[in-house]
């Protein structure tokens, strides 16, 4: 088990810190217990190779269990070495035939893993294998691999190869090596047809990847290619390289494969999986509004709505400029989604019947419950609530919030928080001087409990006119320091090392999906809509500081956000992250994820009425 702590931002970056906190956690033994518990595992294990990281400069932990891994390798194998130890748990010496390090580029390396790099045995190639087995572990779901890339730093072996294991002598049917027989029904050039099939597998990729081809036409390329591997490896085949889509935001591509293998391969193992990110991407208002932006036509709705303050439905003119499309009728909503409720509902019932225990998980409800509050359907919508809300977990609050707002008795959820209406549109500068936010709500950051350092405190102010939300906020560093601002913001920033805020704002409150702004010290600026990082809205940003705090306000138009501004009394879920480097995590709204992070669930946010607005001179 790995004592030593690990669930701090970007802690592996901060020399100080890191060192600081492990030194403390084994009482200033840190380099004897590192060598001893990796003595250890390679006594338990008894590898001929062993795969270690090569440390960046800037990972400092990675640095540490370089250092001792290598040292490792050398005193497992002295029986003079760690006599005590051994005589207490049992452990003989073990000799390590070979050490690698793993590079993300490099020309002189020994071994190169591809993710299309060909199994005989298995009949499959690596990169399935990987995809099956991150498919099982939570913990490693969107992290991507493209192969290893292994010099190897002990040992002997041939100078280029695509194992690290070639000439080891691994006996079949032996401890490190399974015994499989040969397949009678298999030609004898079966292993150079899967080959030359890997090989077209990984050319379609890369035609996907460069946009080369029309959706329709890879898609109809594919299949053919997967159908020669069976159901089971043509489908996580399937699966893994949707995944690999998905991560290099080519969405519309991966949720089209997801599609193929729910009908090709329905009772695949993966099949669960695949219709619950198709039902979230499916039900998603925020991503639904996204797609209908991009089809690039005007439209003009006459819609009924129900006014929250007299209960009567009237008549609401709208018009919109954007490149949308959206039928005329009633409900434009209804209207637009006809065969995404049907396909929904053909998920859902998918998932009840091949995975039950995904389809009652909360994740799955909340998601059904945002389906059924968009058809009007709250009694629908309360049942699936009310599932979550018996029984323990970590979205019982969120199902407690949702509880609260069908019947408003008792006190409001600690995370709720009311969205002022601005009189006067406030001026973007950083300053937060502006009248609107004396009046906004304040939500208080709070720190999580695996956070170092709590003296850091913050704040979140909102506020919104006729046309843009806004956001303020004021953040107290969690120690003097000087960061100045960026000249040029570009879409999709990289916030490594820097003290950041990110805004989660849930449209139709499924807790899962939404819209994400994150925004640092500098002034830079990431943006994604369910994990898609191609939404790049327009929106202005500021950011002022000193050597103690630093402020931020943003507005964002409406229109990036919805097709129009909420209702009075409507709600939205709103989280808000704050990260400080080798500090911790600060939130608002979420709770705390495995590694402490608040990003589980969403607090609420209501809308105020529609006040007379006048325009700053």
């Amino acid at each position: 088990e790995w004592r030593l702590s690990w669930n701090r931002p970007e802690l592996s970056r901060n020399s100080t810190r890191l060192d600081q906190l492990w030194q403390a956690e084994t009482e200033g033994r840190l380099d004897n217990w590192l060598l001893g518990r990796c003595v250890d595992l390679l006594r338990t294990w008894r590898p001929s190779v062993v795969v270690v990281d090569a440390p960046a400069a800037t990972d400092h932990a990675a640095v540490l269990v370089h250092k001792a891994m290598f040292r490792a390798v050398q005193e497992a194998a002295d029986p003079t070495r760690w006599s005590v130890r051994s005589s207490l748990n049992g452990l003989s010496p073990w000799s390590v035939r070979r050490m690698f390090e793993r590079h993300v580029d490099g020309d002189s390396l020994a071994v190169h893993v591809r993710p299309g790099t060909h199994l005989p045995r298995h009949g499959g190639v690596v990169s399935t294998l990987v995809e099956q087995s991150v498919s099982h572990d939570p913990g490693f779901q969107g992290r991507g691999w493209d192969g290893d890339r292994l010099k190897r730093i002990r040992g002997t072996g041939k100078a280029v190869g695509d194992s690290a294991c070639q000439g080891l002598g691994l006996v079949p049917g032996s401890a490190a090596r399974r015994l499989q027989p040969q397949d009678a029904r298999h030609p004898e050039n079966f292993d150079e047809m899967q080959k030359r099939r890997s090989r077209a597998l990984e050319g379609w990729i890369r035609l996907a990847e460069r946009g080369e081809h029309p959706l329709e036409m890879l898609t109809a390329e594919l299949l053919p290619l997967l159908r020669p591997l069976g159901e089971d490896r043509g489908g996580w085949r399937l699966w893994g390289i949707a995944q690999r889509f998905k991560r290099s935001g080519h969405v519309e591509l991966s949720d089209s494969l997801l599609k193929a293998l729910l009908d090709r391969f329905p009772e695949h193992e993966a099949s669960s999986n695949a219709a619950m990110s198709l039902l979230a991407s499916t039900v998603s208002s925020e991503k639904r509004w996204q797609r209908l932006r991009r089809t690039n036509r005007e439209y003009s709705v006459v819609s009924n709505r129900v006014d929250p303050t007299s209960g009567a439905t009237r008549a609401a003119a709208l018009s919109q400029k954007q490149a949308v499309r959206i039928a005329n009728g009633p409900d434009w909503r209804a209207e637009m989604t006809r065969v995404e409720i049907d396909n929904s509902i053909r998920l859902a019932r998918h998932l009840k019947q091949t995975s039950p225990r995904t389809y009652e998980a909360g994740s799955t409800q909340l998601t059904l419950a945002a389906l059924f509050r968009s058809r009007g359907a709250n009694r629908l919508a309360d049942v699936c609530v009310g599932r979550i809300a018996g029984r323990p977990g970590d979205w019982r609050t969120v199902a407690k919030h949702e509880l609260w707002l069908t019947n408003r008795s008792g006190n409001p959820p600690v995370d709720s928080a009311t969205c002022s209406v601005a009189l006067e549109r406030p001026i973007v500068d950083g300053v937060i001087s502006d009248r609107c936010w004396e009046m906004g709500q304040e939500m208080r950051l709070r720190s999580t409990t695996r956070s170092l350092d709590s003296a850091a405190d913050g704040f979140v102010v909102t506020a919104c006119d006729d046309e843009h939300f806004y956001v303020a906020a004021r953040l107290e560093k969690p120690g003097p320091s000087r960061c100045p601002p960026s000249l040029k913001r570009w879409h999709d920033a990289d916030h490594t090392g820097f003290d950041r805020v990110t805004i989660f704002l849930d449209v139709d409150r499924d807790y899962q999906t939404g819209y994400e702004l994150t925004v640092d010290e500098r002034g830079e600026v990431s943006e994604a809509c369910g994990g898609d990082p191609s939404w790049n809205p327009r929106c202005v940003v500021a950011v002022d500081s000193d050597e103690n705090v630093w402020r931020l306000e943003l507005a964002i138009p409406w229109s990036e956000l919805a097709p129009r501004r909420p209702s009075a009394g409507s709600c939205w879920g709103l989280r808000l992250v704050r990260t400080m480097p080798a500090v911790g995590w600060q939130g608002w709204g979420g709770r705390d994820d495995q590694q402490g992070k608040p990003t589980i669930g969403a607090g609420i946010l209501s809308f105020g009425g529609r006040g007379a607005r006048r325009r700053r001179k």
